[in-house]
Order: structure tokens, then sequence, then C-alpha cells
């Protein structure tokens, strides 16, 4: 889940306890600055579904060709059940596709930054 960004509680300017890992990346903010439209659409792709952004992301990884499972680190019993239904989702071609999109454009954007 992007260690908190397509479950929506990673957004700019948030503040990290000293003992989480996510607060030592100092490129994180520019990161996220810099996918802000991808993550735009893709929490207004969640919503259209009337899914949350963990349970969109864990259907879509489950949804690519020779993926059978998706490994989510969980905090707690709520976060498990979100994944859990997230699992129990079959994304329409149409939602996969524009999703497949997204990735892409992200992942230019991120690895560049």
């Amino acid at each position: 889940l992007a260690k908190g960004v397509l479950a929506g509680t990673v957004k700019e300017g948030r503040r990290f306890e000293s003992s989480d890992v996510r607060g030592r990346n100092t490129r994180l903010g520019a990161q996220l600055q810099s996918v802000r439209v991808e993550l735009e659409r893709y929490f207004e792709s969640a919503e259209s579904a009337m899914l949350t952004g963990t349970q969109l992301a864990v259907a879509w990884v489950l949804a690519q060709n020779g993926v059978s499972t998706a490994l989510c680190g969980s905090k707690s019993l709520a976060q498990v059940a979100e994944v859990v239904q997230g699992a129990g989702v079959s994304l329409l071609p149409a939602v996969k596709a524009k999703l497949d999109t997204l990735s892409i454009q992200a992942s230019a954007r991120w690895k560049g930054n």
C-alpha cells in the first residue's frame, strides 16, 4: 500500500514518530507532490467504486495477470478486515485499465524525483 500512501494515511506534510521508518525518507514530501494528480484520480476511482484506497489497491494488485497473493502490512484488526474486503472485489475492466495507466504515470514521476 506504498507505506500508507494508497491507503490515504500518508499525505503531504505528515509528521512521523521517531520510531517510524517513513520519517527518515527525506524525499517523501517531494515524491508525494510529484504524483499529486495521479493520487487524486486514484482516490476518485476508489470513491466511485465505493471502496477505500486500501480496498482498491488490494483489488487492483490481485487483478494483475499472474498475481495470486497480495502481501499487506497491517497494524490492526480493522486494517486486516479492510484488506480482506479488498481481496473480495472484482474490478471492472475499465477501472483496472485506468489504474494501470495511473500506475505507469505515477511510477515514472515517483522514481524520477
